[in-house]
């Protein structure tokens, strides 16, 4: 009996999976979403993206990021250095105290922002009002409507099978293209795929994007752990880097619902768990807790400000954590 009716629940499990893997062909973001998450960003009195590190990216503009060279706003005299172009000599310096001195300028540079989306197999995943990608995707179009709002030219990583580079741009098609594949539809990946991993995303964002830029992170940094704070650190040293962690209420804590069946991606067969056993349900919140002090201990040590976001919340609750973080 027992048997038969573990058979039942089996093939009823199977009929859900199929369910939802049928749902998750839509679209992320539908044009009715988009279309309000552009509203919001131009509502927000705020500016988002406020830069506080020097911007070396090579267009001139009104946003507060200095760049020391032979820009417009006189800021000192220094000693002349070989190399140094006579033009900008002090000569009435030079004439009151028989030194040489070059005039030192300020550039006002316009930083580029770069988002990176997380859309991997972990973040295909959700038990409330939407997947943990979506509300990813969400977040991500929020921050680049407000990009475009500021002038600034953005782009970024989104993180499937592959990672897809997109170069930062101010308007037009390439623009287009990231909001297209930001909101194409999230079907579930197998685990066990190759999947890029977050220090390969640092890296890479190392080794292209301007000093000075911003860069967003968006993900539930599955597979973020100690090897990563170097990397962060570094990046964080060069650019401004915030970052937002997607969670799912079922992912810390598993109420007690009789006995469940749960995917197992090494298997055919679903993991019976019996949410009857307290100290099993104990076990698994405490290494929840654990992981997730790690997660927010990585960031702290990288100099990185981290605000979370759950799928059971609103985007408007999700917006708000992050503007009031800034």
């Amino acid at each position: 009996m027992q048997l038969s009716l573990l058979q039942h629940l089996w093939q009823r499990y199977k009929k859900v999976v199929s369910k939802i893997a049928t749902q998750q062909t839509e679209p992320l973001l539908d044009a009715a979403t988009l279309e309000d998450l552009r509203h919001r960003a131009q509502s927000i009195f705020e500016p988002q993206f406020l830069p506080r590190k020097l911007s070396t990216h090579r267009l001139i503009g009104e946003q507060l990021s200095r760049f020391r060279g032979q820009g417009f706003e006189f800021e000192e005299n220094r000693i002349y250095q070989a190399g140094d172009e006579p033009r900008l000599i002090n000569w009435r310096l030079y004439a009151r105290t028989a030194e040489l001195y070059t005039k030192v300028f300020n550039e006002e540079r316009r930083p580029e922002v770069y988002l990176v989306t997380d859309r991997r197999a972990s973040m295909r995943f959700g038990t409330r009002k939407q997947l943990k990608a979506a509300l990813a995707a969400k977040m991500s179009a929020s921050a680049f409507f407000q990009a475009q709002r500021q002038a600034l030219a953005v782009g970024g990583i989104i993180i499937n099978e592959t990672l897809d580079w997109f170069a930062p741009t101010a308007a037009g098609s390439l623009s287009q293209d990231y909001i297209h594949s930001l909101a194409l539809p999230c079907p579930p990946l197998a685990f066990d795929n190759p999947q890029p991993d977050l220090n390969s995303v640092f890296s890479l964002l190392l080794e292209r994007v301007p000093h000075g830029s911003i860069i967003l992170l968006v993900s539930d940094f599955s597979d973020l752990y100690e090897n990563s704070v170097s990397l962060l650190h570094q990046l964080n040293q060069q650019c401004d880097v915030e970052a937002v962690l997607i969670r799912d209420p079922a992912e810390s804590r598993i109420n007690a619902h009789g006995v469940l069946l749960l995917d197992d991606p090494g298997s055919d067969r679903p993991l019976r768990i019996d949410t009857s056993q307290k100290q099993l349900l104990s076990q698994f919140e405490q290494a929840v807790a654990k992981r997730n002090a790690e997660v927010t201990e990585i960031f702290q040590m990288s100099g990185i400000a981290l605000t979370s976001c759950s799928t059971g919340d609103g985007i408007d609750v999700c917006l708000e954590s992050s503007h009031a973080r800034n």
